[in-house]
C-alpha cells in the first residue's frame, strides 16, 4: 500500500490543502481520522513523497503539531525539514523504538 501511494502524483485530487490532500490519498473519511494509529504512520510516509510539495512552512507547522511530531515549531526552516522530521517519526512495525 505504502509504495502505491508514494507513487502516486496527487494531481488529480490535488486541492492544494495538506490536511485534505493527505486524508484524500488515504482514504480517510475525516481529517481527524489520520490520528488513528492504522493511519497515523503511514500518514507521516506519505508526506515524505514529492507529491507533497509547495505547501507554506506554516501549514507544515500545523501538520507536524496535529501529527504530534516533537519539535520546536517556530525552529522549522523549510518542507524538507519537515519531511525529515516526520521520517524520525516512523515507527516500524513490531519494534518498540521510533
Amino acid at each position: 500500500m505504502t509504495d502505491r501511494i508514494i507513487e502516486h502524483s496527487g494531481a488529480a485530487n490535488c486541492t492544494r490543502d495538506l490536511f485534505e490532500d493527505l486524508a484524500t490519498m488515504l482514504g480517510c473519511t475525516y481529517i481527524s481520522d489520520l490520528k488513528e494509529p492504522k493511519y497515523l504512520n503511514i500518514a507521516r510516509i506519505c508526506l515524505t513523497a514529492p507529491c507533497f510539495a509547495g505547501y507554506p512552512v506554516a501549514v507544515w507547522k500545523d501538520m507536524l503539531n496535529y501529527l504530534s511530531v516533537c519539535m520546536p515549531q517556530e525552529n522549522l526552516k523549510d518542507e524538507n525539514e519537515a519531511k525529515q522530521l516526520l521520517l524520525r517519526e516512523i515507527v516500524f512495525e513490531g519494534s518498540n523504538c521510533k
